[in-house]
């Protein structure tokens, strides 16, 4: 087998489990773009308009295994079992990555924030929006439910 590219993840796939795994996971998708559901890659989520942005629950990815030294994320780099250092985490940083987990939404997390370090709401939910759109382009963590592009 040579490479195969999915369609819906963009991901190259090279071996015979990795094709079969993506083509399920690419025809799940395509059985709810066809009920309705429309599908983003997590690289797109930054597409998403504002108002489903804030509605989205962050969650950690259980499969992408990462820790958190000191002050530092760091991500498990191929299976050689060393991590890389992805993100240097502020105070502010810290307080929002120990947010997300499954519980509060990107608003409630921004206005956390926003009162605890004294912002204003937009910087607050910039950061916040910015921190988990970070995490979710390297898969450490999604939104916890689908949501639809066109909810107000």
């Amino acid at each position: 087998m040579d490479k195969w590219k999915s369609p819906h993840s963009g991901k190259t796939v090279t071996d015979r489990r990795g094709f079969f795994k993506q083509l399920f996971v690419d025809t799940l998708c395509l059985v709810e773009e066809c009920k309705g559901w429309p599908q983003m890659r997590l690289s797109d989520l930054d597409q998403a308009p504002e108002a489903v942005m804030r509605s989205m629950i962050p969650v950690f990815n259980p499969d992408r295994p990462y820790v958190i030294e000191g002050n530092r994320i760091l991500l498990k780099k191929g299976k050689n079992g060393e991590y890389e250092k992805i993100w240097e985490m502020d105070g502010i940083d810290g307080d929002i990555f120990h947010y997300f987990g499954g519980s509060m939404t990107i608003d409630e997390i921004s206005r956390k924030i926003e009162t605890r370090y004294n912002l204003d709401s937009h910087t607050a939910y910039d950061r916040v929006r910015a921190r988990f759109l970070f995490l979710a382009k390297r898969r450490v963590c999604f939104p916890a439910h689908p949501h639809d592009s066109n909810e107000p």
